[in-house]
């Protein structure tokens, strides 16, 4: 009766601890009425008949349940992936997410196949953990988030809970490094980590990365479509940006108008931005080798021209792909406007 209510949830989430309640008639019954809804159905399993969480839109089990039900040890990678794409594919799941413990989460999609490395901490009681991630991924894509984000999230949740004796509720305080530290003033924490850890981050998950780079000295509706459409390109988009010696060297003496720090606050304030990299040298070349992208992406003005990087990439499996150009935007020119106003 309570899924009939005139406003229905947008996420449902079970959570079986094998009582009895979540039985295969109910449990069926919900996932089937959630179906006819567009409402989408996370389940943490338990027993050895996961028959009941058939059509469910996400399903995490642990290790342990995935052995329980498929029977065969994961004591190998390849053994847990095996066992995973099996049983995401004979419950026609959307999603099926492994909590892996101090491993972190192992992400399984019809066509697609990617870890999320647990942020290391020491252990004091896993009791909940399960519960967390379950949440969290929860809490990340009604806050609009995407799975990705949220599977992040829900691993920086879990290992935070670990550390606690007990079950233990997420709060902000227990998320901030610091206690004091104001969460709507730090728009840029996404861009603490490392260059190198990140890209070791994201090779572990199969992320296709996208490079392109530029002066970007006043952000224009130009470099949003450029920006825009080379994170279409793939999953992540990293951003290298010409330091302020750089383009002095490039533009003159009397730019950038705005100081390297303002550019790259700039970018980093766009969602589409997953990294900017500040780079010294008059070409990106050597940034380009180091990142090693999948996809470079530049301006439509470059078709016919000698790109940097094009050979390099290309060399490894990437492509290079070509953005349309906005008409009527550049820095350069609106500079001269300006000038020739005063």
């Amino acid at each position: 009766e309570a899924f009939d209510a005139d406003i229905p949830p947008q996420i449902i989430v079970l959570s079986d601890y094998n009582k009895g309640l979540l039985g295969h008639a109910l449990t069926q019954a919900i996932i089937e009425l959630a179906q006819a809804a567009s409402i989408a159905v996370y389940i943490d399993p338990k027993g050895h008949d996961f028959s009941k969480y058939s059509g469910a839109t996400l399903l995490t089990p642990n290790i342990s349940e995935l052995e329980n039900v498929s029977s065969i040890p994961c004591n190998t990678d390849a053994a847990l992936e095996s066992s995973a794409k099996r049983l995401q594919s004979e419950l026609e799941l959307d999603l099926l997410v492994v909590t892996l413990g101090p491993r972190g989460l192992l992400k399984v999609q019809p066509d697609a196949l990617s870890y999320y490395p647990a942020q290391t901490q020491e252990v004091f009681d896993v009791s909940g953990a399960g519960d967390t991630v379950l949440a969290a991924i929860a809490a990340g894509r009604l806050s609009g988030q995407s799975m990705d984000t949220s599977l992040e999230f829900a691993n920086l949740c879990a290992a935070k809970v670990i550390q606690k004796r007990g079950t233990t509720p997420i709060s902000v305080e227990l998320l901030l490094p610091n206690p004091s530290q104001d969460p709507t003033k730090s728009p840029n924490s996404r861009f603490d980590e490392s260059l190198e850890a990140t890209l070791a981050r994201w090779a572990k998950q199969h992320k296709r990365i996208v490079f392109t780079n530029g002066c970007f000295d006043l952000l224009h509706p130009g470099h949003l479509q450029l920006l825009e459409f080379a994170k279409a390109q793939g999953d992540k988009l990293i951003v290298g940006l010409n330091s302020d010696a750089s383009v002095k060297r490039l533009k003159g003496a009397d730019r950038p108008l705005n100081l390297e720090q303002d550019r790259v606050s700039l970018l980093q304030a766009l969602r589409v931005v997953d990294f900017v990299v500040v780079f010294e040298q008059d070409t990106p070349l050597e940034l380009i080798e180091e990142i090693r992208p999948d996809v470079l992406v530049k301006g439509a003005d470059y078709l016919g021209k000698v790109i940097v990087g094009q050979a390099e990439v290309e060399s490894w499996g990437g492509e290079v792909k070509l953005c349309p150009l906005a008409d009527g935007y550049s820095t350069t020119k609106k500079v001269f406007e300006i000038a020739g106003r005063e």
